[in-house]
């Protein structure tokens, strides 16, 4: 039998006035890119501090909140 180190991480940012503003000016181009290089920089983070043979996967999204 096989052990795994399982890290699950979650992280927010509320956007205020300025983060409406830096991705309110974006294209969907270059938001989908902005997002993309968050999730690899956050993705490469988790694996340069794992030993070798580690894998991560991240997702980065804006989404609406509804509360």
């Amino acid at each position: 039998m096989s052990r795994k180190l399982v890290i699950s991480a979650s992280a927010e940012w509320v956007l205020d006035d300025k983060g409406e503003e830096i991705f309110g000016s974006m294209s969907e181009d270059e938001r989908t890119e902005r997002l993309e290089e968050m999730a690899q920089g956050v993705q490469e983070l988790l694996v340069d501090n794992m030993d070798e043979g580690a894998t991560a996967s991240v997702t980065v999204q804006i989404v609406e909140d509804i509360t």
